[in-house]
Formats: C-alpha cells, structure tokens, sequence
C-alpha cells in the first residue's frame, strides 16, 4: 500500500531493480572482453617473446657451431699447410744440404788454393795468376751456392706461409658470413 501510495518510491525500486538487471550482465560481458583482450595482448606478447628467445637461442647455437665449423675447419688447413711445408723442406733438403756441402768443399777447395798460391810465391807468375783465378772462381762458386741455398730456404717459406694466411683470412670471412646470417 504505502508502495503505491509513493510513486517516487516506486520509480526508485524500479530503477534499481533494472539498474541490477542490466550491470549483472553488463559486468559479466565487460569482465569477457576485458579477458579477451588481455589473454590476445598476453598471446601476442608471449609469442613475441617465444620468438626473440628462439631467435637468440638460435643465434646462440648458430655462433657456436660456426665458430666449431671454422676452428675445424682452420685446423684441418693449418695442418694440411703444416704437412705441405714439411714435405716441400724435406724434398728439397737433400738439394740444400748438396749445395751446402758444395759451398764447403768449394771454400775448403779456395782456402788450399789461396794457401798452396802463398807458399809458393817464389814460383812463375802464369802459374801464381792462374791459382789466384781458380781461387777466385771457387770463391765466387761459394757465394753464389750460399746465396742460392739461402734464396731456396726463403723460397720455401715464403711461397708456403703466405697461403696458409690467406686460407686462415678466407676461413674468417666465411664464419663471419655464417654468424651474419644468424643475426637478428
């Protein structure tokens, strides 16, 4: 009775019993998409952050096993190079050590000429002149078979050592491609 006494108070339940009505479900549906959205923002996120990890790790292992690949790489060069030099020093050897031994022979040879040319001064001088030639003959024999011997040693490096440089350069170049690659 005293409700419908009172419009005023009728119109106040009214409006709380449809405010009610409409928040309940409201709130429901605003606590959905709230849901959704923050689960497809947490997706996106969490898939992002899979990925930066993944590519990382990738990187990661990706470095390290080019970094193994050239390592084997450059060692497998540098012994092949290592072999190369042996077997080029070894093989020439015996043609070093002959001229060697040559070069020796040949200033022990000029040492008896110039010494047998000084104990027999007195002698004519055709035969003083032709032992001081035979001397310096032998003489310059020697200097040119030490200069040879020793432009062959250096030859022997020289043409050997600078490949192996240029193999361990090439080696770098490449790891450096292959970590390239991996980079985000």
């Amino acid at each position: 009775m005293a409700l419908q006494s009172n419009p005023p108070t009728q119109l106040l339940l009214v409006a709380v019993v449809f405010i009610a009505l409409g928040v309940v479900p409201g709130s429901r549906n605003l606590h959905r998409d709230a849901w959704r959205v923050g689960y497809s923002r947490g997706e996106t996120a969490g898939f992002h952050q899979g990925l930066n990890t993944g590519r990382n790790q990738g990187f990661t292992e990706g470095k390290i096993e080019g970094y193994r690949e050239g390592l084997r790489r450059g060692t497998r060069i540098g012994l092949k190079q290592s072999a190369e030099i042996v077997q080029a020093f070894v093989l020439s050897s015996s043609s070093i050590s002959g001229i060697f031994l040559g070069s020796i022979s040949g200033l022990l040879l000029a040492s008896c000429l110039a010494c047998y040319a000084y104990r027999n001064k007195n002698e004519g001088k055709t035969k003083r002149i032709l032992l001081i030639l035979l001397t310096s003959i032998v003489s310059l024999g020697v200097v040119v078979s030490t200069i040879f011997a020793s432009g062959t040693i250096l030859l022997i490096f020289l043409n050997r050592l600078p490949k192996a440089s240029l193999n361990s350069c090439l080696i770098n170049s490449e790891n450096l491609v292959e970590r390239k690659r991996f980079e985000p």
